[in-house]
């Protein structure tokens, strides 16, 4: 058994929903809904390039609709849908995970569905629970490459590489593998 030391790895998820009071603060012309929108998107793309400059991952949550509440209007909800439509823009954040999608009612994609709020613009318990329920969980599951070139004729037989021990989060961790025969191993880990 071998036994690694590396930097811990670490996922970021902004909800973007924080952005609606920006939506909702007097959007009364297109021009501000625009300006508000670019100031957004200017946010979360530094907070993007901040996040992998320190080799963390960071994904996205795109703001849910609020027709239902004062802060709504037809200026807000083009600010909403270009803010939306950046996060879900593959390159931008490391995946999408769509809350709009999720939560909108089908008969109208500006409110959010009746039975997971109460008010208009927060989710209930049921919303909550459904907004969970949506997210991919492979999303927090890294794959391992083995560096086994598969062309190669040198497949063994069989190997194993195990999970770390402690999770991740610390500041060293453990990782267990085994390969058909003693040899020299190398195991590298690329930050990311």
């Amino acid at each position: 058994m071998q036994h690694v030391t590396r930097t811990s790895c670490i996922i970021v998820i902004v909800l973007a929903n924080a952005g609606f009071f920006s939506l909702g603060d007097g959007q009364t012309a297109g021009a501000a809904a625009t300006s508000t929108a670019n100031n957004l998107i200017k946010a979360y793309t530094q907070m993007v390039v901040k996040a992998h400059s320190n080799n963390i991952r960071i994904y996205g949550g795109t703001i849910m609709p609020f027709k239902r509440n004062a802060y709504y209007n037809q200026y807000s909800e083009l600010c909403r849908t270009t803010v939306n439509q950046w996060i879900r823009t593959r390159g931008n954040f490391d995946a999408c995970i769509d809350f709009d999608a999720t939560m909108r009612d089908p008969q109208d994609s500006t409110r959010l569905v009746t039975t997971y709020q109460n008010d208009g613009l927060h989710p209930d318990t049921t919303g909550y629970k459904t907004m969970g329920q949506s997210i991919d969980l492979s999303l927090f599951v890294k794959a391992v490459s083995t560096g086994i070139n598969e062309g190669s004729g040198n497949l063994p037989g069989t190997f194993l590489l195990g999970q770390n021990y402690p999770n991740p989060f610390n500041p060293s961790t453990t990782i267990s593998f085994s390969l058909l025969s003693r040899s020299f191993t190398s195991l590298k880990m690329k930050k990311r």
